[in-house]
Parts: structure tokens; C-alpha cells; sequence
């Protein structure tokens, strides 16, 4: 499904060149669940970035199913976003004015193939895949707990149903027990709809509940580890 080859990014700071990947090569196969793990500054994000077409290597080929989405133009980076990948995030992202329902519904409103009568029940099939107690469809964020939020996170990355979810240390705001049922609620969307999941995170305990540790260390992959 992923292919990465020789990617390489360069940022600018002023004068300076910093290389945040360096020849990355990597293969995800369809319906794996892996782990990115690396200390802060090793380019474990970055690399997530450019998976999800959110940033572009400055060289290499990125091959998703085939295609080199590193030469898609601004529009088809936007299409492949909005139709193949979904992003959970360690601080949520969620509208803190709009209800849970209205969050999981929000990738949804830019899908003009998706009728507006047709968003809700997606977005209730969304939030009974990760569990979350039909009484808090109506609440607003700031009336839920640390795990609650998470799994609507996740609830909206599958709206759409992508090809691929990506979660940036999704448990990092959570207490341990939070983050485990947030892990556990990964691996059984993996495990019983199929979906490819790719977790970023620099906590060795977090990366061993996925089948696949890719180690990444200043900007370089230097081990591939199979569970």
C-alpha cells in the first residue's frame, strides 16, 4: 500500500539546513498495525507528515498503491487527505463549540458525493466503532473525559472510512489505563474492519501493542521490528 524511497526533507531556518529525514525507505502493507517510535526530534513526525500528504519530501518517491503522491498537485494532495487518510492527534483537534456528533460529521462536509441527510448516520456508525456511549453524542468537549475525547478523535478519522489512519502519540494527554483502552480500540478496528493503522510515538510500551516497531533516529530508520 506504502512505498517510500530515498525520501529525504530539507527545511530552511534562516541560513540553516536542517535535514529532518535523511533516504527513508519503507514498505506498509495493507491492514498492517505499526508503530513509528523515536525520541522527540528524530523526524518520527515529519515522516507521518508526508505519509498523510501533509507535508512533501524535498526527494524521494512516495508510492501510495502505486501512485507518487509526492508529485500531486495542491488539489490532489487535498483529495488524497480528504478520501484515503484519517489523523487522530495527541491534543484531539476537536471544535470545542460543537457537539461530539458535529465533530465526528465535520470531515463529511466537504464530500459532495455524501448527501447532508446521509452525514449523521456515518457519523453515528463512526462513534458505535470506538464505543462511545450514545449519550454523549449531543455533549460538547469540554463535558468529556480525557478517553472520551480520544475515541471521538478516532470516531471522526473513520468518518470517511480511509485506507489509513494515522494517530501522532495519540495517548500522550491520557493517564496510562485511558491510553491502553485507547490502544485497544486501534487494534480491534485493525483487527476486525481491516483498517491500516500507523501510530507515532516515543513510548516503547505504546509501540509493543501494535505487530511492528519502525525505530527512526535523526531523521534515519535504523531498525525494523517485527512482534
Amino acid at each position: 500500500m506504502i512505498e517510500l524511497k530515498g525520501i529525504g526533507k530539507v527545511y530552511y531556518r534562516g541560513s540553516n539546513e536542517i535535514r529532518a529525514l535523511k533516504d527513508v525507505d519503507l514498505t506498509v502493507t495493507k491492514g498492517e498495525f505499526v508503530s513509528i517510535m523515536g525520541p522527540s526530534g528524530s523526524g518520527k513526525s515529519t515522516l507521518m507528515n508526508i505519509v498523510g500528504a501533509l507535508d512533501v519530501p524535498t526527494s524521494g518517491q512516495y508510492l501510495f498503491e502505486g501512485q507518487d503522491v509526492a508529485k500531486y498537485s495542491e488539489d490532489e494532495l487535498a483529495r488524497f487527505r480528504q478520501e484515503t487518510v484519517g489523523f487522530v492527534f495527541q491534543s484531539f483537534n476537536l471544535l470545542p463549540r460543537a457537539s461530539v456528533l458535529r465533530n465526528v460529521i465535520l470531515p463529511l462536509v466537504y464530500d459532495r458525493r455524501i448527501p447532508v441527510a446521509r452525514r449523521r448516520e456515518l457519523a453515528v456508525k463512526a462513534c458505535q466503532s470506538v464505543n462511545l456511549d450514545p449519550d454523549r453524542y449531543e455533549h460538547m468537549p469540554n463535558e468529556l473525559s480525557g478517553g472520551q475525547l480520544q475515541r471521538v478523535a478516532i470516531a471522526r478519522a473513520l468518518v470517511n472510512d480511509p485506507k489509513i489512519v494515522l494517530a501522532d502519540e495519540p495517548t500522550g494527554n491520557l493517564d496510562t489505563k485511558t491510553g491502553e483502552a485507547v490502544m485497544d480500540t486501534m487494534h480491534r478496528l485493525n483487527q476486525e474492519q481491516g483498517v491500516t493503522v500507523i501510530v507515532i510515538t516515543h513510548e516503547r510500551e505504546i509501540a509493543e501493542r501494535t505487530d511492528r516497531i519502525v525505530h527512526i533516529r535523526d531523521g534515519r530508520i535504523y531498525q525494523d521490528e517485527r512482534l
